[in-house]
């Protein structure tokens, strides 16, 4: 293959720059767009009876170096590439160096090299304009003359100023010598340095108060203020019900899994019939704002970022569909459906008495065999599991298996540690066990009798079950005993374990683990006023996080629907007055007793919010202040569970190293690091995180990355005037976020506000304060 380049497109290209000598036809040249479009794409070609293949093309007019490639094949697929690099220049070039956008108000010192790209000395008269887009009206106009020598470059500046009625200013330059000339032009976007701002101050009701006060914090006159009050948000747990997983994989896990969704979301609505007639009333409603739509697709105009601009789209799709599905629940042809369908996987994967993980393993896995068996375990002791002879026939035989199995493991290591065992078994007490392993179990609860003050809070909880089913109710009753004083509890939030906050692997791990703690204290203490304190606390939990349709999910809906008093009950008529004045709530839910109203006309600055309700349930609340503001005035605001800081540090090399200081004043060319510092009190999911950008920066890194803090992946993407990032699940804790920027032009720039809000709970947000860049030249 042979390709022939046609070298007269560069000599073109000149001889159209090169204009005759008078002040006229530079005046008329052409300016290029500053943005440069593909020069060159052709995907078929052809070439002659030799092979040869000649092309030609006009380069675009820009000044720089373009990479050919092409790709050459044969019929029977032998193949050849080739790159080469073209140099677009002139005898005299320009090159300016704009900001992306500026700020009403800014003030930009925008520079512009002019080259003398010949080999003999000139002089070069440079031009530039400052004009209006939409009327071409010339703002402002700026001459240079210089005497440059061969290769040599200048910098010309210009002041530009971003007027408060701008919308986008242009900026054109051109320079010739008498015989050639270049010229270049771009539009500069102004953006509004007043910014949307959004500040929230939720509240929490303990189930059993029956008034609440809270002081509102002073707010501008022109604000637009929110009151959002859910009465019974217990009802939200109900359409967190996984219901029937629609799960195409053929592992035994899954198959348990889609079992207990389905037995569990079933027998709850068989058990608590008022849930039943909740999710019909739902289901026949518009679905304009349904209680069946995903939080993230609710509430649009109180978030700071649109959901299609987030990674989640399919997250709230998927959790919508998924509230959908549970009307399907009613269908009783497609529960029993459900349930034979996986049942025949099950047993499919039994292999001699035990199950496997997926069909193309031959030897049963212990551990597979345990999480099945505790799964169903969970459902007889509920009342739930299906009546399937196939399916308690495969689970008196897994049981036999682990029966097995564990005999052998005591006979080889007779100290072990075997209290999960003992747990798994007692879900199983008609199926008898062999002597040595009723020796095992006796001598095992006698071994948690004696050292369950040393295990943590799941194991100390699962312990205090296995002593109550083997007669120790009493000590059984020191262990619940023990576990409170390890807790923390307050009115508004309930009660809960800090030293479960590092199971941060997944989503549910704390939630799970807190079931589990709620399940010992129903069945040993179930008049324990505990027992609601830490179903409460597990219900404000469903306010900021997506539970998902794990078997855990399933589980933690069924410890709380299932014990401690009755809480799915319709909304009592609650009574919120501001100021004295009372709040006329419009659509109300009648069941979560939801509702959300503008209450800007009621002169909510300063004022005392007041709620007076009769219901026994927890209840949650938030306000909303929306105003706009100029970045440079905002003060950092933060609602109790989080808040965010944002600091910026200008690089110094010194020589020791690289070291960061406090960016107190900054030079074009410098290298900032902006860090975020987010303090989280309390686990929350789909967060996202804006930070608004001064106009003088530019992204040390282009490309979308992922940021790492605390173990925790953050994903970060550049816009044009800001840097998003999103992180789809946050366990509280205190993060440090850190990422760099050109210092790209100087002058005096708006800084605008980091903010950081959960698009699942928009009530919990936070945003940092803004202030103003000053930028020296070089």
């Amino acid at each position: 293959m042979a390709i022939v380049e046609d070298e007269a497109v560069e000599e073109a290209a000149d001889a159209e720059n090169e204009a005759p000598d008078n002040d006229a036809s530079r005046d008329n040249n052409e300016y290029r767009d500053a943005e440069m479009p593909l020069a060159f794409f052709r995907p078929m070609l052809t070439t002659d009876d030799k092979g040869n293949m000649t092309f030609s093309f006009t380069a675009p007019n820009a000044n720089t170096t373009w990479k050919l490639c092409a790709l050459a094949f044969t019929d029977d697929m032998l193949t050849s590439t080739m790159s080469r690099e073209i140099i677009s220049n002139k005898p005299v070039m320009v090159q300016p160096n704009l900001p992306r956008f500026l700020r009403t108000g800014d003030k930009a010192l925008i520079s512009a090299s002019v080259m003398n790209n010949s080999d003999d000395s000139t002089a070069i008269t440079t031009v530039v304009e400052i004009f209006d887009p939409a009327t071409g009206a010339v703002i402002s106009r700026n001459d240079f003359s210089d005497n440059m020598a061969p290769g040599e470059a200048k910098v010309v500046n210009v002041t530009v100023d971003a007027g408060w009625d701008a919308n986008m200013i242009g900026y054109r330059i051109k320079a010739g010598n008498g015989r050639f000339t270049d010229g270049e032009q771009s539009v500069i976007p102004v953006l509004s340095s007043v910014t949307p701002v959004i500040e929230t101050k939720p509240f929490y009701i303990s189930p059993d108060s029956t008034t609440f006060t809270m002081q509102l914090p002073e707010m501008p006159s022109d604000a637009r203020v929110t009151l959002q009050f859910c009465e019974n948000p217990v009802w939200y747990v109900a359409t967190a019900l996984p219901g029937l997983r629609n799960d195409d994989s053929e592992s035994a896990l899954a198959a348990s899994a889609a079992i207990f969704s389905a037995a569990v979301a079933d027998g709850i609505l068989r058990t608590c019939p008022e849930i039943a007639e909740a999710l019909k009333e739902w289901n026949s409603s518009d679905r304009s704002d349904s209680t069946l739509v995903s939080m993230l697709e609710r509430n649009a105009d109180l978030k700071t970022v649109l959901l299609n601009s987030t990674p989640w789209v399919m997250d709230a799709k998927s959790d919508t569909e998924r509230m959908t599905r549970l009307s399907l629940l009613f269908d009783r042809k497609v529960i029993n459906d459900t349930y034979s369908r996986n049942i025949d996987r099950l047993s499919k994967l039994v292999r001699n008495g035990g199950w496997t993980w997926i069909d193309n393993i031959d030897e049963p896995s212990q551990w597979i065999t345990e999480n099945v068996l505790l799964t169903m375990g969970h459902l007889k002791q509920l009342g739930f599991l299906p009546d399937n002879n196939r399916l308690r026939s495969m689970l008196d035989n897994a049981v036999k298996y682990i029966d097995r199995v564990t005999q052998e493991e005591y006979a080889k290591y007779p100290d072990g540690d075997y209290y999960y065992y003992v747990y798994l078994r007692d879900f199983y007490p008609d199926i008898k066990k062999s002597t040595t392993l009723s020796s095992l179990t006796s001598r095992e609860v006698q071994r948690i009798v004696k050292e369950w003050k040393k295990r943590s809070i799941p194991v100390k909880a699962m312990n205090a079950i296995t002593l109550k089913n083997h007669g120790y109710r009493t000590l059984a009753t020191s262990v619940l005993a023990s576990l409170n004083e390890y807790s923390v509890s307050n009115p508004s939030q309930g009660m809960w374990w800090p030293s479960l906050d590092d199971m941060t692997t997944w989503s549910m791990g704390k939630i799970g683990a807190t079931s589990i703690v709620l399940d010992a204290f129903a069945a040993i203490d179930p008049q324990s006023p505990d027992v609601d304190k830490i179903r409460q606390w597990l219900i404000l939990q469903k306010e900021a996080k997506d539970w998902g349709t794990s078997v855990t999910t399933s589980q933690a809906i069924a410890s709380i629907l299932l014990t401690g008093s009755k809480w799915t009950t319709p909304a009592a008529k609650a009574t919120l007055t501001v100021n004295n004045r009372e709040v006329n709530a419009g659509k109300t839910d009648r069941l979560l007793g939801y509702f959300r109203e503008n209450i800007s006309s009621m002169s909510p600055s300063g004022a005392t919010l007041y709620v007076e309700k009769s219901g026994k349930t927890p209840s949650w609340g938030a306000v909303y202040c929306q105003y706009r503001s100029e970045m440079s005035e905002i003060k950092a605001a933060s609602c109790p569970e989080v808040s965010i800081d944002k600091a910026l540090y200008r690089r110094v090399t010194t020589e020791n190293g690289v070291t960061w200081q406090n960016a107190d004043s900054l030079k074009t060319g410098d290298i900032v690091q902006v860090n975020l510092t987010i303090t989280v009190k309390r686990d929350m999911d789909y967060v996202a995180i804006t930070d608004d950008r001064g106009a003088c920066f530019e992204p040390v890194e282009q490309l979308p990355k992922p940021l790492f803090s605390e173990g925790i992946c953050f994903y970060r993407e550049n816009r044009d005037a800001s840097t998003n990032m999103f992180v789809t699940h946050l366990p509280k804790g205190v993060y440090r976020l850190s990422y760099e920027l050109y210092v790209n032009n100087s002058g005096t720039y708006s800084s605008g506000i980091a903010t950081l809000q959960s698009q699942y709970a928009p009530a919990l947000s936070a945003h940092s304060s803004g202030s103003m860049i000053e930028v020296m030249p070089q």
